[in-house]
């Protein structure tokens, strides 16, 4: 059915509201995002020698910052649109609406069910807001859905969901990032401020201008280095013995942390800076800088958790298969993708500690248990918000959470993992 007007409802404003703070939030976060990426951009175009694991944090940070506010903005939109439906400002087809809110359609019946289905990517949620979103309000826009700027965009896609959950070394150096980054970067400008222009219409507001264009061409060719190739002659060798499988897990563990202390480190300065502001008025966690910074750390930590997850399960699947150690397939299962983050990290850790460690099991204190599962919990709120209100860290969150976690993380967990590696690498296996 072909989508038809009717006149919208009063409460439309009201609803526009919440999606304009969280276009407030895209340009104050990939603001900061550029801020610290265009640097090292000219740095690495004038031809200097720059840190290539550092210069990759900020392009990841860019890359984070962009397709979080993408997700975000694609929930919001199509909220927006399945909502007017319902109050019969748009007509579409059930099937269309179904699409929409990520619920099943009865073709028998005609109509939406409430059974839940897959989430969309972010490239199908996206996309989807983008052909219906601009209807509601009777607008027309060009969001360029053929040209190199959007194929870069579900490049982009593609490549950042290998590096949150990074199985190999090589997901979390690619240089696929670089290459689509500027044409993903500039697409994505347009296409947010195409909609705040329509959002800004529809609640009474007049536009803004157009963002400046930003500088994030690089010449990807001078950072190409030979550390970066592992090909299937590399991982065979890698999984033959236990102890090269121990090298590779402590360089995937050294790039992992270091990636997360450079996280932590955008935070301290960010607090830094705001407390030789003046913050007399409103609370020091309310500084947008600090905000951008809070949720790009919470991202990097979880990168870190799950690439954590990975290698242990890479570990320990070749020295099952080498008959080195008694793990079971059903233990093993433990730490598949669809059992939830906290699950597999006690999991992993123990089965870690059990086989090759020699200190505790780590400890599953009620105290610990609560705080990575508060954490994944919020977590998931940053990664996929259901209001605007989820992307805001509350500062019981950051205290509870975002300081606490770490801690635990680095003492406990992997306090358990060092004495297998250092047991290991003393043996000589």
């Amino acid at each position: 059915m072909v989508a038809m007007r009717v006149p919208l409802s009063p409460d439309v404003r009201n609803e526009v509201k919440p999606l304009l703070q969280l276009l407030h939030f895209a340009q104050k976060d990939l603001s900061f995002a550029m801020d610290l990426y265009q640097p090292w951009v000219r740095r690495v175009n004038r031809g200097e020698s720059v840190d290539n694991q550092e210069f990759r944090f900020y392009a990841k940070t860019l890359t984070l910052t962009l397709l979080g506010l993408a997700d975000a903005l694609g929930f919001f939109l199509r909220e927006i649109v399945v909502s007017q439906v319902n109050r019969g400002a748009l007509e579409i087809s059930q099937k269309d609406l179904a699409h929409l809110s990520e619920k099943r359609y009865d073709r028998e019946s005609d109509r939406v069910t409430d059974e839940p289905v897959r989430f969309l990517s972010t490239k199908e949620s996206f996309k989807l807001a983008l052909k219906w979103f601009p209807l509601v309000f009777d607008e027309e826009a060009d969001f360029k859905l053929n040209s190199v700027g959007w194929q870069s965009f579900g490049k982009l896609v593609e490549d950042r969901n290998e590096f949150v959950h990074p199985k190999r070394l090589e997901h979390l150096a690619s240089l696929e990032t670089f290459a689509y980054l500027q044409s993903a970067t500039l697409w994505f400008l347009e296409a947010a401020s195409d909609l705040f222009t329509i959002a800004s219409r529809a609640a009474g507001n007049p536009p803004r201008q157009r963002p400046e264009t930003p500088e994030v061409r690089v010449e990807t060719s001078i950072l190409v280095k030979p550390t970066d190739v592992f090909d299937a002659e590399f991982y065979d060798l890698v999984e033959q013995c236990l102890g090269r499988s121990i090298g590779y897990a402590k360089e995937m563990m050294s790039r992992l942390g270091k990636d997360t202390s450079r996280s932590y480190g955008l935070l301290q300065d960010a607090y830094s800076r705001a407390r030789a502001e003046d913050f007399v008025d409103r609370p020091l966690h309310s500084d947008e800088r600090i905000q951008f910074a809070t949720r790009n750390y919470l991202r990097f930590l979880f990168v870190e958790l799950e690439g954590t997850v990975a290698y242990i399960k890479f570990l320990l699947e070749g020295a099952a298969r080498r008959g080195e150690i008694t793990v079971t397939d059903e233990e093993l299962a433990l730490l598949d993708e669809s059992v939830p983050l906290d699950e597999r990290l006690w999991s992993a850790t123990d089965l870690w500690a059990r086989e090759l460690g020699e200190g505790p099991i780590v400890g599953r204190s009620k105290e610990n248990w609560e705080i990575i599962r508060k954490a994944v919990k919020w977590r998931n709120k940053v990664v996929h918000p259901q209001e605007v209100f989820d992307y805001v860290l509350l500062p019981t969150i950051v205290d509870s959470i975002v300081f606490k976690l770490p801690s635990w993380y680095l003492h406990e967990v992997l306090g358990v993992l060092e004495i297998a590696v250092d047991k290991v690498a003393g043996s000589g296996s």
